[in-house]
């Protein structure tokens, strides 16, 4: 029986987990839940839900991105932004520069799942030579809910 990659529309459930410029944090992971609508030539936009983990973020955040074969990328987008201290503090921040988050990944037929990487770019403020950008990394991981293609 071949293995087909699921239809992006639906119900996804997965978690990322922080990269090493978290510190302590690293490897702690926050659960989420997107529910992904299909628009045509492979993309899809949807919303995120984060529900539980050091960090999760309690406003809706939106998605937008592609699937090509097996890869998918895709940008998140939050209504509220937050930081996270190194001992796992979150405050509210400033959204006039919001932060740019990237996933990546590809589809794993193992284990039924998409699995990749993430990058925020946040902008820490403006120096004298042009805004300050800072990189953190993690990785995440989705899998289909009622896998119904």
């Amino acid at each position: 029986m071949p293995i087909t990659i699921p239809a992006i529309a639906g119900q996804w459930l997965g978690h990322f987990r922080y990269g090493p410029e978290y510190g302590k944090l690293e490897g702690e992971k926050v659960v989420f839940s997107f529910i992904i609508e299909a628009l045509p030539d492979g993309q899809f936009r949807g919303k995120c839900y984060e529900l539980e983990g050091i960090g999760a973020n309690s406003s809706v955040s939106f998605i937008r991105g592609y699937t090509e074969q097996r890869a998918i990328h895709f940008v998140k987008e939050y209504t509220t932004e937050y930081q996270i201290d190194e001992d796992g503090t979150v405050m509210e921040s400033d959204l006039a520069n919001p932060s740019i988050l990237t996933y990546d990944g590809e589809f794993d037929y193992r284990i039924n799942s998409y699995t990749g990487q993430w990058e925020i770019e946040m902008n820490v403020g403006p120096t004298i030579h042009g805004d300050l950008l800072e990189f953190c990394t993690g990785s995440w991981e989705m899998t289909k809910i009622n896998n119904n293609q």
